[in-house]
């Protein structure tokens, strides 16, 4: 057996965890925007100081007919949809958990977004919380600009209505009847 015929099949054996799988479409994304997104996503700097926050983050709830299951099935076909023109890319969906965390670089100069959604089950129907939020005040594509926007979490920006906009898109992008119950631009609310 060939070294390429051994690597095809040792990648054919791994099992694969996530059963929804979308297609593999390339967004325009600068490699070191792409190269820093997780780290920024991780730190998070610019939701760290709660009044601040509140200038670029974006909270809904979800009211969904249908399972968890189903609402992570239209949520991945959704995003499929829209990935293109909005500069999406699913991070993860844990199938378990009924979560999943996408990515939205702005065109041109790549400033990191992040969208985090959770499903859960609640008296027959299906809740969901929707959050969108800027990750830093820099752009990805700025070398070391998970540090720098750390060393900058304390200076104010605001979204523009980037991050509501976004949460309408991708709820109008899953075709599907849900009811927004709540829309707070405080964490806490």
């Amino acid at each position: 057996m060939s070294l390429t015929q051994r690597k095809n099949h040792d990648y054919q054996s791994i099992p694969r965890t996530r059963p929804i799988e979308m297609s593999e479409r390339r967004i325009h994304v600068c490699c070191l925007a792409e190269a820093q997104a997780s780290a920024q996503a991780f730190l998070r700097p610019a939701v760290w100081v709660p009044g601040l926050r509140n200038l670029h983050w974006v909270r809904e709830t979800w009211k969904v007919n249908g399972s968890p299951v189903e609402c992570m099935q239209l949520l991945a076909k959704g995003v499929e949809n829209i990935a293109e023109q909005e500069n999406l890319q699913m991070r993860k969906m844990d199938e378990d958990r009924h979560f999943a965390q996408i990515f939205s670089f702005t065109s041109g100069c790549n400033w990191l977004d992040v969208v985090e959604i959770q499903f859960a089950e609640q008296e027959g129907n299906t809740i969901a919380t929707a959050v969108s939020f800027s990750s830093g005040f820099l752009p990805a594509y700025c070398p070391f600009s998970f540090i720098w926007n750390c060393l900058l979490f304390w200076v104010p920006f605001s979204s523009n209505g980037f991050n509501s906009g976004r949460l309408t898109a991708i709820r109008e992008a899953m075709h599907h009847d849900i009811i927004v119950t709540s829309k707070s631009t405080s964490p806490g609310a």
